[in-house]
């Protein structure tokens, strides 16, 4: 009985055993399925990865070679340039309206020059500086900026002079006013100051900054060609400095100069000069008689004039030093 009973025991006891090396395998198995899975999705991800950006760098291919291609076809297409033409002759001097010029295309297709214009609007209120006849392109070698050409009146000259900051009024001079040029030249050891230009109109103002100021250093002034080399010797042998007129003051005043005498006597001298008699002479021919004098022989050396002398003193600073000089002046 207990050879029976262990056989049973045995039996199951085997199938146990194999049933648990059975579910091992299993196990195993299912954990490599899943490993292999795992991989194999793994793999697949990669393949659908390298594919996508294959699909992106072969349609920004396609962009570009299609934008090359545009290029290409821009480039071989003929462009169509414009310039402008005059319609007919154009003075010199003449502000260019609509009617005076046109736009023609350039059959070449080759883009024009800098200087051509090639827009009407770009010429329109422009002044010509040199004759343009019919057809004639307009270049910018014969036109001007209507803003930066000066209008002169027939028989006057636009000159500029340089001046100081006293002779430039100070900052008050503009544009349109009137004035006097007055030139102090100095010749030796004499200094004298003349009124060389009246009533001459001032067509611009040139202006430096100096410690936060403006300052007039020029000033260009409307003369005659006279007058403007009057200017040009006075300019190269002395300074200048303007003196303001009201606009209604149209006069010119006599004026005489000034000199280092008149400055310290108070009077024109030269005025002066012409009011006194002249001294006597001597006649050339020393063999006349006077009658009315009794020693019948040669007229007498007559007596120089009796000048009047009168004394200055000036004080003359230099620094803090101060010095005393006295002229002595005749009249």
């Amino acid at each position: 009985m207990n050879t029976k009973t262990r056989k049973p025991k045995k039996a199951l006891i085997q199938l146990l055993v194999a049933g648990a090396v059975a579910l091992v395998f299993g196990v195993i198995a299912v954990v490599v399925f899943v490993v292999f899975l795992q991989t194999q999705t793994a793999m697949v991800e990669d393949e659908r990865q390298k594919l996508v950006e294959q699909a992106e760098q072969a349609e920004a291919e396609a962009e570009r070679l299609k934008k090359e291609k545009e290029k290409l076809a821009a480039k071989n297409k003929k462009s169509e340039f414009f310039e402008v033409q005059a319609v007919g002759k154009i003075n010199v001097g003449t502000t260019i309206t609509q009617d005076m010029i046109t736009e023609v295309k350039i059959d070449s297709g080759v883009r024009p020059s800098m200087q051509v214009f090639q827009k009407a609007s770009q010429a329109i209120g422009k002044v010509t500086s040199k004759e343009i006849l019919p057809g004639e392109v307009l270049t910018k070698k014969k036109i001007m900026d209507a803003s930066n050409m000066i209008q002169m009146e027939p028989g006057l000259r636009a000159m500029t002079i340089t001046l100081d900051s006293v002779g430039g009024l100070n900052g008050a001079l503009t544009k349109g006013s009137y004035v006097d040029v007055l030139a102090t030249i100095t010749k030796g050891e004499e200094t004298f100051t003349k009124t060389v230009i009246q009533n001459a109109k001032v067509i611009d103002v040139g202006v430096s900054k100096e410690a936060r100021t403006s300052v007039v250093n020029s000033v260009t002034i409307a003369v005659t060609p006279n007058q403007a080399e009057f200017l040009a010797l006075a300019n190269a042998e002395g300074k200048f400095h303007l003196t303001m007129r009201g606009f209604s003051d149209k006069d010119t005043a006599n004026v005489n100069g000034a000199d280092f005498g008149s400055l310290m006597s108070g009077i024109d001298t030269a005025l002066l000069e012409k009011s006194l008699p002249k001294a006597p002479t001597r006649p050339d021919d020393f063999s006349v008689v006077n009658v009315n004098y009794e020693g019948a022989g040669e007229l007498p050396e007559p007596s120089p004039p009796k000048q009047n002398e009168q004394e200055f003193t000036m004080q003359i600073f230099k620094g803090a030093n101060a010095e005393e000089k006295t002229f002595t002046v005749q009249h």
